[in-house]
């Protein structure tokens, strides 16, 4: 009898116990990373419940662009489909304005205070932040349409 059968866990997958792989550790994880990522809605939701609109508010024209029309949508059964990505892609997004902030610091180098920038450099910094926003929106899970 090895070490790992005498551990109490005895739900090894094949007979690979140099592992000392479970059956439940991939379960354990994907629950965990579920919950991790769910989280952050689950407490939105719970803390919302106090700021829906009343339907005064939803008939008064002065309030009309400062409420969530979508608030009857959020689910906690929902979440988990909706937001399983949720930390990677914030992650990402982050990362990439961060990286774009950069860059423009980079095409900054050699400028004294207070002198304007060249054409050249204009472009660049705003290409970049151009490139860096809209992709930083779209792993954020926002999108831009252009209705000209």
């Amino acid at each position: 009898m090895t070490d790992l059968e005498e551990s109490g866990c005895n739900l090894f997958k094949g007979s690979d116990l140099k592992r000392a792989e479970c059956v439940w550790i991939w379960p354990v994880i994907l629950l965990a990373w579920i919950i991790i990522n769910s989280l952050p809605m689950w407490i939105v939701i719970c803390k919302s419940k106090k700021y829906r609109p009343t339907p005064e508010q939803k008939q008064n024209e002065r309030w009309a662009p400062f409420l969530r029309i979508d608030m009857d949508g959020w689910s906690y059964l929902l979440t988990p489909v909706t937001h399983f990505f949720f930390w990677p892609r914030f992650l990402i997004g982050w990362s990439i304005l961060g990286i774009a902030m950069m860059m423009t610091f980079v095409g900054s180098i050699g400028l004294k205070r207070g002198e304007k920038p060249g054409r050249c450099r204009t472009l660049f910094n705003c290409y970049m932040l151009k490139i860096a926003a809209t992709s930083a929106m779209f792993s954020l899970g926002t999108f831009s349409f252009n209705k000209r």
